[in-house]
Parts: structure tokens; sequence; C-alpha cells
């Protein structure tokens, strides 16, 4: 009984101050628009996704709106793992977590250990291509 108390009491205090009982791979906070902050590419810091948006699409579709090729697709989630499909054909398979309104993805692709670092933002519309830096 004590026990129970003590939980509904933690629950009640963690939702009354606004802390997210979201796990740090809660698929349901996956969904949405991330805007791309920094993107790491074996440590160094490479800016050309800079402004990008991924968009994941609660029907199991994403979009990637960026400067060039704008790659669209299908995403799935298995346990820690990230997986990307553009046309049948791996984009990118990799680890993933979410820490507040903060995505991160590593993955390995080509020898290369790849950081991509999130934001979520709240929009109404899809977002416009970036403009060049």
């Amino acid at each position: 009984m004590r026990a129970t108390i003590l939980a509904a009491l933690t629950t009640m205090v963690m939702f009354m101050s606004g802390v997210s009982m979201a796990g740090a791979h809660d698929v349901g906070s996956l969904h949405g628009y991330w805007e791309v902050q920094k993107v790491l590419v074996d440590g160094n810091e490479d800016g050309g996704e800079a402004g990008a948006y991924w968009i994941f699409r609660y029907d199991g579709t994403f979009k990637i709106v960026k400067r060039g090729r704008k790659p669209e697709g299908s995403w799935s989630v298995s346990d820690d793992r990230l997986l990307l499909e553009v046309s049948g054909r791996r984009m990118l398979d990799g680890a993933w977590r979410i820490e507040g309104d903060r995505l991160v993805i590593e993955a390995t692709q080509a020898s290369n250990k790849l950081v991509f670092r999130f934001m979520k933002r709240d929009l109404a519309s899809e977002p416009k291509e970036p403009r060049s830096i």
C-alpha cells in the first residue's frame, strides 16, 4: 500500500512539474518535424544539413526537406534502432534517442561515424526548402 501511494505521488509530481515520462525510445515522440541542428562526421562538424527538416509521419513514412535531393520513404523502429528506407533500399540504420525536445541519431555509413542532432519544431505546415548560405 505504501509503495502504491509513493508511486502515485511521484507520478503526480512529475505530471504537475511538466517532466516527461516518455522514455528515450518513445516512438510516439518521434512523429513530427525535426530541424537539423548539427551533423558530425567522424567527430567533425558538417554544416551541409543545417536548416534541413526530417519529417516522421504517423503512417510510417518520412521526408527530408533540404537543398537538392529530397528523399522520401518509410521508417521503422526496433528497440533503439531507427531504419529509414527509400524505394526498398536502406538509407540509414542507426541508434536513436530522444532527450526532451531533442533527437539524436548515431549511425555508421561507409566506415564514417555519423551523429545527427535535431530539435523538434511545432509547425503548422510542412517546412520549405532551406535557403542557400
